[in-house]
């Protein structure tokens, strides 16, 4: 039966289209002016016609006005303005907006289509509207005040008005909806995401969701009005409802008489399939020889392998629609949550207003809030609590312990889980907040496929839901409902319940130590954003411990299994990557890197880390200058980036960007003297390694102008800052001076070589406690440049033009003395541990 409420709206359009025929049958026209246009006439005969199922009818025009719609009456009006008096032409035209919404509205009604709360609202507040004129809309005036004086008999005198048009087109036999006294509360998105499953491919689809969340209303609202557009492939509509459940003020009612298995269900719908063979097999032939839309309600008090075989084969191009709170598994759903916060807070208003119920009109809107709440913006949970109070409890009665609500709501569900999902839900339902799979790993004694199995089994029972306040962190809850119907009505405790609190109490002490220590290019340090990276991070920091000592197999599982419970953290990628190139399977680790980099794009440490590695494992500089360019996008004061930028630039002979980047290095503030050490290490490398790559291209005098550039650079460093690598790189420049001398083309630069030979030699001194590399034992003869001669050192030049750097106090006073008034010398050549060449055993010929 229809609410009083639509039934009122029925009454109140009727009085409206009424006073508009009078306004019309009032109009003078002369003879050259018909009322009604051509089709205007043709349409409303056609209706006539249908209606009193005649074949010819001949009507006036007035009387005809009744079989045209409101928006029919509203246009002829409008067209025929001018007959009106100016008063008349100005309201009629004033009320247009109004008149345009009321129009759907008016057609839901009048087609006995379900209502939404918005067309309810519209239908009085159009009414509401005309009413202030009663002078045009006086039907709907005196219809009004009979309404407002006695509702119920207006309601009960009236009721047989309510003359519904049969549908054309689609059969079906969709129920009346309960939701009818309250109307339909809009959910555009899920309408819209069911009609596009129902038009696609897949042949069976899902409204999934927990208990009293609205799932059958929104189907039926979908589906009316999918009939009511004829948009649609479907021959025929069939429901069937499985419904067993009730929920009633003070306890759950059971259905009398309902379907309490799938052989039942089959049987009924096997009705509209004459025939002598099974159930099952006259539905088949009933899908497979028509294009069927089979509606199944409340799918999961009957679910079994019947249903699930069924679903698996769908004949021809009828399609299976589920309203269920357990998945079939090979679905397309359509997930119903609760109403938002405001959603809830319309729809409780609706009801209040809807039933009358003065008690909650009361409430202030905090204490609204409250209620709503507690019952978990579940439209049947509303409807329930109004109906509660209208029965006489109190508010907080109802809402302080709702545990027949629970019961109702989620029964057929926890119970239908596998047991690693009731373990996993049982272990969610104890801990304080939301858990991560690898937190939920950590506390419990399940395998990491195992928890990653579970969580996707609540998943698909849509029983838990991601908590997105944590960020790109997969950190899940369990609804409300689910958690307070496992610690309140079924009281399920998992075992080893203060053991797995404990473990979750450790995991805030190891998130708080973990990033409190972080040197980010360090590599046995991790970035730790969260609990659940704090537990990653850990056990990264042991599968590296593993991998050094060549436990490969104990540092994979590792990895392999915070790849199932954290896939997100780029810091598994990292070390993953240190692991396969540790083992030699570059082609693994750089794959590891790029999905490292991909995760972590706005962490350097990880471009600097595969920059390095594209480096050091192909050779790869141009595309690890690219990784190290993005680290010093995000990180532009740390000097561990400008040095390998400068190595990179180094590989590539771009020593005029090299210099860019140490000249930038050389404005930070530099923490150690190590790295002003390795500053000038750098920029010394800079001149002597463009020198080598000049004297490649015998370019000898550009490779003389950079090694000046060095000499001049050397002069004005500090000796402090100079250590034995810096030495030993140092100790390069002797072949480079030697290469340029014995090309003899720039013999005039012969000195100014000298001086920086002479300036190492400051830094790197040759004495008796230097250990020496080799020596040849071959002898050489010469005599003492006099260019380049210094008070402690000088150069001997051999018979073939070989200079080789030696040392005053190497060699015997006398002999030195005598090496310097001219006399030819001979000597053995030794070279130190960093590559430096300098003559040895010298004496008098």
């Amino acid at each position: 039966m229809a609410s009083q409420q639509r039934v009122a709206l029925f009454i109140l359009f009727d009085a409206c289209e009424r006073d508009l025929v009078a306004r019309l049958r009032g109009i003078a026209l002369d003879d050259a002016r018909s009322l009604l246009n051509e089709d205007e006439r043709e349409r409303a005969r056609g209706r006539r016609q249908r209606r009193e199922n005649q074949t010819s009818v001949e009507l006036s025009d007035t009387d005809l006005l009744f079989d045209l719609d409101l928006g029919d009456k509203f246009a002829i009006l409008l067209r025929h303005k001018a007959s009106l008096d100016e008063s008349a032409r100005s309201y009629y035209q004033s009320i247009f907006a109004y008149i345009e919404k009321a129009i759907p509205v008016r057609n839901s009604v009048m087609h006995g289509r379900p209502l939404t709360t918005i067309e309810y609202v519209t239908g009085f507040e159009v009414s509401n509207k005309f009413r202030s004129s009663p002078v045009y809309w006086p039907l709907l005036d005196h219809a009004f005040k009979n309404f407002e004086s006695d509702p119920k008999a207006f309601i009960a005198s009236a009721i047989n008005a309510l003359d519904v048009e049969p549908a054309a087109g689609t059969l079906h036999n969709l129920p009346e909806p309960d939701y009818d006294d309250t109307g339909f509360l809009p959910r555009p998105d899920l309408e819209k995401e069911l009609r596009k499953k129902l038009s696609g491919r897949n042949p069976v689809v899902t409204v999934l969701g927990d208990g009293g969340n609205g799932k059958t209303a929104l189907a039926l609202q979908v589906l009316y009005g999918m009939v009511a557009s004829n948009d649609h492939p479907f021959d025929a509509i069939v429901w069937v409802s499985a419904k067993s459940a009730r929920l009633g003020t003070k306890e759950i009612e059971r259905v009398e008489g309902a379907i309490t298995n799938s052989l039942g269900l089959f049987e009924q719908v096997a009705e509209f399939e004459p025939g002598s063979d099974g159930p099952i097999d006259r539905v088949r032939r009933l899908m497979s020889e028509n294009t069927v839309l089979l509606v199944i309600d409340n799918l999961e008090t009957v679910l079994d392998e019947s249903i699930i075989n069924f679903a698996a084969d769908i004949p021809g191009d009828s399609k299976l629609l589920l309203t269920s709170r357990v998945p079939l598994g090979s679905d397309l759903t359509v997930n119903v949550g609760e109403f938002s916060q405001k959603e809830a807070k319309a729809y409780l208003y609706r009801l209040i207003e809807a039933f009358g119920v003065n008690r909650l009109r009361k409430l202030k809107a905090d204490q609204l809030d409250r209620h709503i709440v507690r019952l978990g913006r579940k439209p049947l949970l509303l409807k329930w609590f109004t109906l509660g109070v209208i029965a006489g409890l109190e508010p907080d009665q109802i809402t302080s312990n709702p545990e027949i609500a629970l019961q109702f709501c989620m029964e057929n569900v926890v119970d239908k889980l596998q047991p690693t999902g009731r373990q996993i839900a049982a272990v969610m339902a104890a801990l304080p907040s939301g858990v991560s799979p690898i937190v939920l790993h950590h506390v419990t004694d399940l395998s990491a496929p195992l928890v990653e199995l579970g969580l996707s089994e609540l998943l698909r029972f849509a029983l838990v839901e991601r908590d997105h306040k944590w960020g790109d962190e997969r950190v899940y809850v369990l609804k409300p409902f689910v958690r307070s119907y496992i610690a309140r009505v079924i009281k399920r405790v998992p075992a080893e319940a203060s053991a797995i609190l404990s473990r979750y109490r450790g995991v805030e002490a190891a998130f708080q130590v973990e990033r409190g220590h972080f040197e980010r290019y360090e590599t046995n340090s991790f970035v730790v954003r969260s609990r659940s990276e704090a537990v990653a991070s850990r056990r990264l920091r042991h599968a590296i411990a593993l991998l050094v000592k060549y436990k490969f197999e104990e540092a994979e599982a590792i990895v392999s299994d915070l790849k199932v419970t954290s896939p997100e953290y780029f810091e598994i990628y990292r070390v993953e990557a240190f692991l396969a190139e540790r083992q030699g399977d570059v082609t693994r680790a750089k794959s590891s890197y790029e999905t490292g980099v991909e995760l972590g794009d706005d962490q350097p440490q990880m471009h600097y880390r595969f920059a390095l590695f594209l480096g050091r494992a192909f050779g790869d500089h141009p595309a690890a200058f690219d990784h190290f360019s993005r680290a010093l996008d995000l990180d532009r004061d740390t000097f561990i980036l400008y040095r390998e930028m400068v190595r990179n630039r180094f590989f590539e002979y771009d020593f005029v960007s090299a210099q860019q980047y140490i000249d930038q290095v050389k404005n930070l503030d530099l923490k150690s003297v190590k790295e002003r050490i390795v500053i000038n290490d750098l920029q010394a490398q800079r001149f002597y390694r463009e020198a080598d790559i000049l004297l490649r291209r015998k370019e000898f005098g550009a490779a003389a102008d950079s090694l000046k550039a060095l000499s001049s650079f050397l002069e004005t460093v500090d000796e402090s800052l100079v250590d034995s690598k810096f030495v030993e790189h140092l100790g390069r420049v002797f072949s480079l001076v030697d290469q340029i001398k014995r090309s003899n083309w720039v013999p005039g630069r012969h000195g100014e070589l000298d001086d920086l030979v002479g300036i190492i030699e400051r830094f790197s001194p040759i004495d008796s406690s230097i250990e020496i590399k080799s020596a040849k034992t071959e002898i050489y003869t010469g005599n003492l440049k006099k260019e380049g001669l210094k008070p402690e050192y000088g150069f001997l030049k051999d018979v073939t033009g070989r200079e080789v750097y030696v040392k005053r106090d190497r060699i015997s006073p006398s002999v030195w003395t005598d090496m310097c008034a001219g006399r030819t010398v001979q000597f053995q050549i030794a070279v130190t541990g960093w590559g430096a060449t300098y003559a040895i055993n010298v004496d008098l010929v």
